[in-house]
């Protein structure tokens, strides 16, 4: 989804959680589909934190401008 300059909060924020379910899907695949040395498979793990924590993020932020 492309961004312009008229696109607002709203816009954004729903344009991150897209990117996190694509990015936590893709995630998934690699952690089950493949074998993986133990050193990549860490830094898989722990990125896949990173995005889950920015999802949460996101939804807060989402949460927060409906009320």
């Amino acid at each position: 989804m492309a961004v312009n300059e008229d696109d607002g909060d709203e816009t954004l924020l729903a344009i991150a959680r897209e990117g996190e379910q694509v990015t936590m899907t893709a995630h998934q695949k690699v952690l089950t589909d493949t074998h993986l040395v133990p050193k990549i498979l860490h830094v898989l793990k722990k990125q896949r934190t990173h995005i889950e924590i920015s999802g949460r993020l996101v939804r807060s932020f989402r949460t927060l401008r409906a009320a």
